[in-house]
């Protein structure tokens, strides 16, 4: 046993909750704890599948991955899911994938990333500290370690001119090595403030060493979860390479709405939903659809993401109908022929929009389309090729199916539902995906006692009337 493994088991042991404070706040936190902060966030995961599928390599890194979606109004849970770059995919899903042994995911990702005991701990530390629901751990561990290597090859790329800003840049690339997060923001806000001197040369270097400064504390805050903050140094980023480099302004922007996203997602936080499709959007007009299709498209399924998220949260339909519109415009360029795992990802967040839409209208047309939807998305996510992602999928055809049943006469749309729990559950039941699996068996228990209801008034209508003396 390795000592992620080693660490991950003794997290779990009960009679050490009290030590695992000193690791990170909340860390110890109790299982109902972490449950009622997942029900506040409303949303998941960047998780078990892909994080995400995806089976290409894009010109832009993830954004919008695997997303769990959950109704505050006591109701069904949906999956949602969005894009996640080829190789985030190759070292994640086979972690992500399977639920066997969560400390042998995690001790798997160590492994693959090479990641060291120190920096095991630290990351550990900070999902206690942001109180990171426990089922979400691998996958957030996941993108803690992506960012931290990401961090360093940056730092490593980082344009220097001099000796001392090369010497600077060295100091803290050392430091975020060791997982000294305080001394690698003080040394690169130094690097900020003297690359800022030299901003006003006609040369381009020192405006680009600017924006990589600033994009490295970008990516540092987002090692530590701090989106807010990654926001803000992306914005600057982004500013500061407009007019020297357009295609790594564009990069920037991207990492700045991926950063709102996930502020907006996990945090709860309406007004970071907002300004992340406000992001997505500018983004949109630097990509033509002409010359970069795919990351086009990409584009169009976060924006449908961060509006399909805060149309949840308010009334109305207007923002879920504007994630209607940018998942299909993302389907005119993600065709199945060309990307068929992208295909399937953007027609179940459609699917998700549109039994939205459809719960919050009359009639039955938008929870119709919505079940269209996820059976397409099943076409090509099969059970023998992506088992987690069918069986997020089935859960989420069951949903719109037991919403149908709900408003409909007769008991075939309930029957469905009923069939496509179980056959979601059974995927979630082999892989031992515990918080997935409770969450199956509610929507499947509820979609059962709507069934036997429908089946006693059935029975009470075939009754003959009773005829008086």
């Amino acid at each position: 046993m390795d000592v992620l493994s080693r660490i991950w088991q003794w997290l779990l042991d009960e009679n050490n909750r009290g030590a695992a404070a000193l690791v990170g706040t909340g860390v110890a936190a109790t299982a109902a704890a972490g449950w009622a902060l997942f029900r506040y966030s409303r949303k998941r995961p960047d998780v078990p599948k892909n994080t995400d599928s995806s089976n290409r390599t894009t010109h832009f890194g993830d954004a919008g991955t695997a997303q769990y979606v959950e109704r505050m109004d006591g109701g069904t849970l949906s999956i949602n899911s969005g894009p996640n770059a080829e190789q985030i995919r190759a070292i994640s899903e086979p972690l992500l994938g399977v639920y066997k042994d969560q400390k042998e995911r995690i001790a798997q990702l160590s492994l693959e990333l090479e990641i060291s005991k120190k920096a095991v701990q630290t990351f550990l530390g900070i999902l206690g500290e942001k109180q990171v629901p426990r089922e979400r751990w691998p996958e957030k561990l996941a993108q803690i370690a992506r960012d931290h290597l990401s961090l360093l090859k940056r730092l490593d790329s980082l344009p220097a001119d001099d000796a001392v800003i090369e010497e600077k840049t060295r100091a803290a690339r050392d430091a975020v090595e060791a997982v000294d997060h305080k001394r690698a923001e003080a040394l690169l806000e130094q690097l900020d403030l003297e690359t800022a001197e030299r901003e006003g040369t006609d040369a381009k270097t020192p405006l680009r060493r600017a924006a990589e400064t600033r994009a490295a504390r970008g990516e540092l805050a987002m090692t530590r979860i701090d989106y807010r903050a990654a926001a803000e140094h992306f914005r600057r980023a982004t500013e500061l390479a407009d007019g020297i480099d357009a295609e790594l302004a564009k990069r920037f922007l991207h990492e700045r709405a991926d950063a709102l996203y996930k502020q907006g997602e996990e945090r709860g936080d309406n007004e970071a939903l907002t300004e992340a499709i406000d992001a997505w959007r500018n983004l949109l007009e630097r990509l033509p659809r002409e010359r970069v299709p795919l990351d086009w498209a990409m584009t169009q399924n976060n924006l449908g993401n961060a509006l399909t998220s805060l149309g949840e949260r308010e009334s109305g339909t207007a923002k879920l109908e504007e994630a209607v519109a940018a998942y299909r415009e993302a389907l005119k360029e993600y065709t199945r022929e060309r990307v068929p795992l992208d295909w399937a990802t953007t027609q179940n967040n459609l699917g998700n929009a549109l039994m939205r839409l459809g719960e919050r209208e009359s009639g039955t047309a938008k929870l119709e389309e919505a079940v269209s939807a996820f059976r397409e998305a099943l076409n090509e996510r099969t059970r023998e090729r992506v088992p987690l992602d069918w069986a997020t999928t089935q859960n989420n055809l069951g949903n719109a199916l037991m919403r149908l049943g709900e408003r409909e006469s007769g008991t075939a749309k309930l029957e469905e539902a009923v069939s496509a729990y179980r056959e979601a559950l059974g995927v979630y039941e082999s892989a031992e995906a515990d918080h997935f699996i409770t969450v199956v068996r509610e929507n499947l228990q509820r979609a059962e006692r709507l069934l036997d209801e429908r089946r006693d008034d059935d029975r009470q209508d075939s009754r003959p009337d009773d005829v008086g003396e």
